[in-house]
């Protein structure tokens, strides 16, 4: 008759427990990759209403930086949009003139906001397309299938973008110049970085006293 070895089965069970107990440390302490499609953060809900061009465009915040639909910049904001399903790209081409639409101006591409200031409006996402605006990629984020860029980084791509405290509004616009000459005195042109510049009256009487 074959004896049951009480002390081997004691160890035995003693192996497994700390075999799992290993198993389960080295599962929760490794670093956690998020996949595309995975939840990142919060989106929430802000007072700060944004402009592109002058005309209202939908925001939210996203860990401080306010981030705006790059897909509605197409015709609504001047915008050419292209998306590139085998590269996964999607390409922002601003056409100049600081055109906008009459439903952009009148605020009617706005989405409608359900929440107050602060609270969660649901979440971004991980997202593998690279967003280039003009020709430059831009930090980007996926929100409900639709691609957002952060408002602020558009200053690294050449826009003004003017922050009022007060009011709190963020407006965004490209440097568009209609008279730009080099003189004696550097380079006149009608529009400058954050600010109005010359009219065309001025700037004739600078040039001709």
């Amino acid at each position: 008759m074959r004896l049951f070895n009480f002390r081997t089965s004691k160890q035995a069970i003693h192996f497994r427990v700390l075999l799992l107990i290993v198993i389960l440390l080295f599962t929760t302490t490794m670093p956690t990759i998020a996949a595309n499609g995975d939840i990142a953060g919060n989106l929430y809900y802000t007072d700060i209403v944004a402009y592109m061009n002058e005309a209202p465009i939908t925001s939210y915040n996203i860990g401080g930086k306010t981030v705006i639909d790059a897909e509605i910049l197409n015709w609504n904001y001047g915008f050419d949009v292209y998306w590139y399903a085998d590269t996964r790209r999607l390409e922002l081409t601003d056409k100049g003139g600081q055109f906008c639409s009459l439903q952009a101006l009148a605020g009617d591409t706005l989405e409608q906001i359900k929440g107050k200031p602060g609270d969660i409006a649901g979440h971004y996402y991980k997202t593998d397309i690279v967003t280039l605006l003009n020709g430059k990629e831009i930090e980007s984020y996926n929100i409900g299938g639709r691609t957002f860029i952060v408002a602020e980084n558009m200053k690294d791509v050449g826009y003004d973008v003017l922050w009022d405290s007060e009011k709190r509004t963020l407006h965004i616009a490209m440097e568009n110049d209609f008279y730009k000459f080099n003189t004696d005195f550097g380079t006149i042109s009608s529009i400058m970085p954050g600010k109005q510049g010359l009219t065309e009256a001025s700037l004739y009487s600078f040039l001709f006293p």
